[in-house]
């Protein structure tokens, strides 16, 4: 059995708030409570655990939730933080599956903060998919 680590670079430039006026970052898409659904693929099967890589501004407070394929993850997802800093947060064995993953950022809406989320890296370990097998049990030659 045979595993490598892989990752997947996702841009969101997401800007969250209750208005677009919350901040001045015209790069940004405002979304409101929630930005979209952004996806990415894992060829082979997670295993263990993985982790994501989060660029964020001005985030003011730590109740801001990540949805990885729809769960929350568990902890602090966002700490409280002015200017950018980047963020990385373990993401539990299980979250992950082969195939189409997704994730997705949901502002607390109880509150006024307002932050951007800019590029997200997910890093994970799987076990290669199986490409069959020849003869006997033999890997074709490619």
């Amino acid at each position: 059995m045979t595993t490598h680590s892989d990752f997947a670079i996702i841009p969101f430039a997401a800007h969250l708030g209750a208005d677009a006026y919350g901040l001045q970052v015209p790069w940004a898409t405002f979304y409101g409570n929630q930005t979209p659904v952004q996806t990415f693929e894992i060829d082979g099967k997670p295993t263990e655990t993985g982790y994501m890589l989060i660029q964020t501004l001005a985030v003011g407070l730590s109740s801001h939730k990540i949805l990885i394929n729809g769960h929350m993850l568990s902890g602090l997802n966002l700490p409280q933080h002015d200017g950018w800093q980047t963020w990385m947060i373990v993401i539990d064995v299980g979250l992950l599956r082969h195939g189409t993953n997704t994730v997705q950022f949901v502002r607390d809406a109880m509150t006024n903060d307002s932050f951007v989320v800019g590029n997200v890296v997910v890093h994970w370990r799987e076990v290669e998919a199986d490409v069959g097998t020849g003869y006997a049990g033999v890997r074709p030659l490619t």
